[in-house]
């Protein structure tokens, strides 16, 4: 593509948009309804607020439409750019982070109620630089993980994936977007490890509502994962192939044991078993034998407590192995759940009286120890086996990070250390004394190899793929709805302490965002030499910077392209107006 450097000249960076413009209350709604006259009747446009979780009883509205057809997804984003609106698609999942979609003058596009027929179908794939075609399941976007986990089960096939720590929540489209790519071990007998790797085409409604499809393997390095730059997703195909059976089978160990310079059982699990997971509540080595609060955590040893190491191992059929006398069927369904939904404890306990949060939580594993220890196999269909996570009473917060590590996991207890060391901390308060027990479900964390997809995933990239293990780690917290502050001072510190203490770290993208400052310097770093793929496919497909917001602007870009300067300064002048 050429490039005009004497035009950029004349067009310099526009300055910011007046403050007092975007405070103003009506903004958004001047702004709806000029959207709407220009969509027609549906879809319906509506003011969507967003809770700053930085500054409790602040929000920030933007506009929200929910097509229901490929037609009304091309007459929003059509109309959006005649305002030179920004758009970004959101899902079931979006919370009050504001920093990865935008500020007022956006239009979100939530497809989440897509209903276009058929939802699922196999098809043929042609694709680009290929003679034959290709079999896959083509899945509409508003399509859940539940749905396509039924949809396997009902025809008898499987889609490759990692475990899903999040799969209970959102769309098949949300799940490629926001999962870290990653491959299994050699155990798996997949060609990929979650469900990016899993994609052979993607349709995408570009900035002109126009489908684009994108099917070539280098075309898909880069549009998968990018953060709406290219448009909103449509569907995509996924490869599948026979179902399988897996048989997952649970250890309970401490963490001194496993993070043992001679223990092998992490070692071992990752070059044999298909998956492997770490399932860790804290406090469960403390000796709480009533319902009380647990002010004495001094003498705590996080290395002492347990933890859950849940693995699965693909079950050879008997008619290619006669030998083998495994099941061939399998057993019911079975879900873990970190807070038993008999016994309990009440997710509301945790904020009604988080005081008693190492008592609810030591309880917590107790039923969870009760449940796996006695029968700690179980043969399950693989789609079951890979997203067994039971659902727990919302709101859930979340914070997701992967690093790399070497095969040999010889970097891993120094990671592990440093996260239970700042878990202990906060528990017991620091020089402040106020304990802080936002982390309050604990973490799991599991393995996948190296990427084939998603560039700006930034660690663990070819041509090092297969020379490193990624660690995927999740927190969990159960809080009271709206900002909470226990959980944004623990989340903000987990996240300066992993960015600064673990350099070959990064927060996934599709997580809360605090110290926005970090994150954003670190993404600089890692995506120097990666994201020039995607620069060149975006330039094609939105050039004027339709779906592109401030934030995402600052990571990729040193500076402004001219059509980018453009189309904002267009924005200002338009919003100058109103």
């Amino acid at each position: 593509m050429k490039s005009y450097p004497e035009w950029s000249k004349l067009l310099p960076e526009p300055g910011p948009i007046d403050p007092s413009i975007l405070i103003d209350p009506n903004l958004t709604i001047k702004l709806g309804k000029e959207l709407q006259k220009r969509i027609g009747t549906l879809p319906r446009v509506e003011v969507h607020a967003f809770h700053l979780e930085f500054q409790p009883g602040e929000i920030v509205r933007m506009l929200r439409v929910q097509p229901q057809s490929y037609s009304e997804i091309a007459r929003a984003i059509r109309a959006a750019r005649t305002m030179k609106l920004t758009v970004r698609a959101c899902g079931q999942r979006t919370g009050g982070d504001t920093s990865i979609y935008g500020t007022t003058p956006t239009v979100l596009v939530d497809c989440t109620q897509l209903a276009d027929s058929p939802r699922m179908e196999f098809v043929n794939i042609h694709r680009k630089g290929e003679q034959e075609e290709t079999p896959g399941l083509r899945v509409l976007s508003g399509v859940s993980i539940n749905e396509l986990v039924t949809f396997q089960l009902i025809h008898k096939i499987e889609i490759a994936q990692s475990v899903e720590t999040t799969s209970v929540w959102g769309t098949v489209v949300g799940a490629i977007t926001a999962t870290t790519p990653g491959l299994v071990g050699p155990a798996g007998g997949a060609t990929g490890g979650c469900l990016s790797d899993e994609v052979i085409c993607i349709r995408i409604v570009d900035c002109h509502g126009d489908l684009i499809t994108y099917s070539s393997p280098t075309e898909l390095s880069s549009a998968l994962s990018t953060l709406g730059l290219l448009g909103v997703v449509y569907d995509v195909t996924l490869r599948y192939k026979p179902i399988t059976l897996t048989n997952v089978n649970y250890k309970f160990i401490r963490w001194s044991e496993l993070c043992d310079p001679n223990s092998q059982l992490l070692r071992d699990s990752l070059a044999n078993d298909m998956f492997t997971e770490l399932i860790y509540l804290p406090f469960n080595s403390c000796n709480v034998s009533a319902e009380k609060e647990l002010t004495d955590l001094n003498n705590w040893d996080p290395m002492n407590d347990e933890v859950v190491v849940r693995t699965g191992q693909r079950v050879i059929p008997p008619d290619e192995d006669p030998s083998n006398p495994s099941v061939s069927d399998s057993k019911p369904r079975e879900q873990v759940h970190l807070l038993d939904p008999v016994f309990g404890p009440e997710p509301k306990a945790f904020v009604r009286t988080p005081e008693k949060t190492p008592w609810l939580l030591a309880s917590a594993h107790h039923y969870l120890r009760c449940r796996f220890q006695p029968n700690p196999n179980s043969t399950q269909f693989t789609p079951w086996a890979v997203n067994a996570l039971g659902k727990i009473t919302e709101p859930l917060r979340q914070l997701r990070f992967t690093t790399e590590c070497d095969q040999q996991l010889n970097e891993f207890p120094n990671v592990v250390s440093q996260i239970l060391e700042l878990i202990k901390e906060l528990a017991l308060g620091g020089s402040h004394k106020l304990p802080n027990f936002a982390v309050n479900l604990g973490m799991r964390i599991h393995f996948t190899g190296g990427t084939q997809t998603g560039r700006l995933l930034g660690v663990g990239f070819e041509p090092e793929a297969e020379s490193s293990i990624l660690a995927h780690i999740t927190f969990n917290g159960i809080t009271n709805p709206g900002p909470n502050t226990m959980w944004t001072q623990a989340a903000t510190r987990m996240t300066a302490m992993i960015l600064k203490q673990l350099p070959r770290c990064v927060p996934q993208w599709k997580t809360e965002w605090h110290g926005l400052e970090l994150i954003t310097q670190r993404y600089h770093e890692v995506l120097s030499k990666q994201v020039d793929p995607l620069k060149q496919l975006v330039a094609i497909a939105d050039r004027d910077g339709v779906f592109l917001n401030e934030l995402v602007k600052s990571i990729l870009y040193t500076e402004s392209t001219f059509y980018q300067n453009l189309y904002r300064k267009q924005r200002i002048d338009a919003l100058s107006r109103l």
